[in-house]
C-alpha cells in the first residue's frame, strides 16, 4: 500500500508544484540525510586512516556516485513529468 501509493503522492504535488523543484527539494533532502555517509570523511568506526587518504579510490567513488545520481535524478523527473499528463491508478 505504502509503496503504490507514491504515484498519487507525487501526481498531487505535481499538479500545484514545478516537477523541477519538486524532484530538487527530494534529492536535496535524500543528500542531507545520506551525507553522514559520504566517502572519504574520517568515520574512525568505519574507515581506516589508509583507506581515507587514498585519493584515487575517493575520485573514483564520487565519479560514479555522480553519474548514478544524475541518472536517478532524471528518472525520478521523468516519472514526474509523466504523471502529469496520465493518471495515478494507470501509472
Amino acid at each position: 500500500v505504502i509503496w503504490g501509493s507514491q504515484h498519487a503522492f507525487i501526481k498531487t504535488i505535481v499538479q500545484d508544484s514545478d516537477v523541477a523543484s519538486f524532484t530538487f527539494l527530494r534529492f536535496f533532502l535524500a543528500s542531507i540525510i545520506a551525507s553522514p555517509y559520504l566517502p572519504g570523511l574520517p568515520f574512525p568506526q568505519r574507515v581506516s586512516k589508509t583507506e581515507a587518504t587514498n585519493n584515487d579510490d575517493l575520485l573514483k567513488a564520487w565519479r560514479w556516485g555522480a553519474e548514478m545520481g544524475l541518472w536517478m535524478f532524471l528518472g525520478f523527473s521523468l516519472q514526474a513529468v509523466g504523471l502529469l499528463s496520465t493518471t495515478a491508478q494507470r501509472s
